[in-house]
């Protein structure tokens, strides 16, 4: 009898656990997340200040000089770093780019080449974007558009432009020497000539070398800027992140035109 008692005692105690084992529950949760990531993007716009079909007339720039202001502006997502090639006649300029030789001129601001800002040189400086006259000093290359010589200058705007931010006057100004002679031609061309310098404006004349250039019939001198922006992420300047990013002025095509 005493057996029974005992055996009943253990099933009944089974039970207990078994139903402690149904009811148990552990503290849980989830939670899910999704991550988006923007893309970013690089877009330019540049902006002229430019009277399309200005008359060039020989002359200082004080008194013949045409506005022709360049800006670039960062109308992109994320900060860019932005540069400008200016293109003019190879003709209109001394190929060793002594400023005081060249028939056409362009003309920046002191303001736009302090520290920071526009730079005419080919690697990154810190002061003033030009120092003297003289091709090793500039960032030059040449090239041909439209079976025409070209003498190019690249203009660099150092300081990384944010979103909505406008580098302003990569030039102000061009103008035509006032020691040009222009001569009708009987075909309707006009040819500009000027004597050649071998010190400043005024002073000593190459006699033996003469600069030329002939305009055709339709009077017009196409001048060509093209700019270009790249991300800043991942560079150590703008130079560096302009010369991967397209390659070092001079080495590829650029698109003049459409």
């Amino acid at each position: 009898m005493k057996k029974k008692i005992v055996a009943l005692c253990l099933c009944v105690a089974l039970a207990v656990v078994a139903i402690g084992g149904a009811t148990l529950a552990y503290f849980t949760d989830t939670d899910k997340e999704t991550n988006t990531f923007t893309v970013g993007n690089v877009k330019i716009d540049l902006q002229e200040t430019f009277e399309q079909d200005s008359v060039l007339v020989p002359g200082t720039n004080k008194i013949n000089n045409v506005a022709k202001v360049v800006d670039v502006q960062n109308t992109g997502k994320t900060n860019a770093y932005v540069r400008v090639h200016l293109a003019i006649p190879a003709a209109l300029v001394d190929q060793e780019i002594n400023a005081y030789n060249d028939m056409l001129h362009a003309n920046f601001t002191g303001a736009s080449v302090a520290a920071g800002k526009w730079s005419w040189h080919p690697t990154m400086t810190e002061g003033e974007g030009w120092t003297n006259n003289g091709r090793a000093n500039n960032n030059t290359y040449n090239t041909e558009i439209d079976g025409v010589e070209y003498t190019v200058w690249v203009i660099t705007y150092r300081t990384a432009l944010a979103p909505n931010e406008k580098a302003e006057g990569a030039i102000s100004q061009v103008y035509l020497d006032k020691y040009v002679n222009a001569v009708q031609n009987g075909d309707g061309t006009i040819t500009y000539t000027k004597p050649f310098f071998t010190d400043r404006q005024g002073g000593t004349v190459d006699e033996s070398k003469t600069m030329n250039y002939t305009i055709a019939a339709d009077g017009k001198i196409p001048v060509y800027v093209v700019a270009e922006g790249c991300q800043v992420d991942g560079f150590a300047d703008a130079y560096e992140a302009l010369n991967t990013s397209f390659g070092t002025p001079g080495s590829y095509t650029v698109t003049w035109h459409n």
